[in-house]
């Protein structure tokens, strides 16, 4: 397992053990709660943009060329068409892992966010929702400037859908509800719209999705409809699929593909090969669609993270940063 599965693992178990229950989450199972719980409102899709490119937006598609449902989850890499924003393990001589922001246009970047550990990043409106790991899990609304919110620790997973915020976990060490809240924009109001349920929540069109077991050998979630709970079949995640070129994207600890859906199929080619022969690292961790960039994280040995940025078609390839994580 690597590192950063091991934080998002690390996270479920601190929030279940804060709240007081000394249980381990199943696979994915959705107890009932009452029939309000169940549902969801129409969401309002109309701020969930897909930044793409440099000069070019486009509304997040509910469905990929093959049919697939594109999931929009938090990611560790985001793009607003401006600048890209992301969190890298190491790379500044302590535990801390910082979000980088970076103009697409001049490639300058700088820090923001403060002294975090942070695990995942989700635009929202002009905030970047961010889940947090310190002396506990928690949420945290930060701006594109750096300002930070604090909302809840023993939260995790939120993902903004028009007015509302949701995210899972007990909300706050007052409250030991294990489920799915929903607050507004400033962390108030809060509520529980299904109980004992936990895990990645992901968007798609006006519906909203819970995660399962992750696929080591896919590279991919499971994904649950929320009021119905049933298996989605086919899904995408959102930053592994550009909306505007059709290409997906899959890896492996060796490489990395583009594919293009032709006859039926996808049809795929390698655009970056990474040969551990020639260092200590171990593979290709994960990877991340930012504007008409492609990022490449890579482990290895100790924690050690490198970090690259390519074109969509693997060219200029340029390490972004290289340091030492958590080992």
């Amino acid at each position: 397992m690597k590192l950063s599965k091991k934080i998002v693992v690390l996270v479920l178990v601190v929030a279940i053990m804060i709240s007081g229950l000394n249980v381990i989450p199943e696979k994915v199972k959705a107890e009932s709660a009452s029939v309000n719980e169940q549902k969801v409102e129409r969401l309002d899709t109309k701020n969930l943009l897909a930044w793409r490119s440099s000069d070019k937006a486009t509304k997040i598609p509910e469905m990929a060329v093959d049919g697939s449902r594109i999931i929009d989850s938090w990611s560790w890499a985001v793009s607003d068409g401006n600048y890209i924003y992301y969190n890298f393990q190491g790379g500044i001589g302590n535990l801390l892992y910082p979000i980088f922001k970076r103009s697409i246009k001049t490639g300058k970047e700088i820090r923001i966010g403060g002294d975090y550990i942070y695990t995942g990043l989700k635009l929202y409106k002009e905030f970047l929702l961010c889940d947090t790991y310190h002396s506990s899990t928690g949420i945290i609304r930060l701006s594109k400037n750096g300002e930070s919110k604090k909302f809840f620790n023993t939260s995790f997973s939120p993902i903004g859908i028009g007015k509302f915020i949701y995210c899972c976990g007990s909300i706050s060490d007052e409250n030991p509800n294990i489920g799915i809240y929903r607050m507004d924009i400033n962390g108030r109001n809060r509520k529980l719209v299904k109980k004992d349920q936990y895990g990645r929540l992901g968007i798609s069109g006006n519906k909203l999705y819970y995660a399962g077991d992750y696929d080591e050998v896919k590279k991919e979630w499971n994904w649950f409809d929320f009021n119905s709970n049933k298996l989605v079949k086919k899904t995408i995640s959102a930053d592994k699929y550009d909306p505007i070129s059709k290409t997906k994207f899959i890896f492996n600890d060796t490489t990395v593909k583009a594919g293009k859906y032709k006859n039926g199929k996808w049809q795929y080619k390698t655009i970056l090969k990474h040969k551990m022969e020639k260092d200590s690292y171990i593979g290709i961790e994960d990877i991340a669609v930012c504007g008409n960039k492609l990022l490449v994280k890579i482990s290895g040995k100790n924690g050690k993270i490198k970090l690259y940025m390519t074109d969509l078609n693997g060219k200029n390839k340029k390490l972004l940063h290289k340091g030492d994580g958590v080992g």
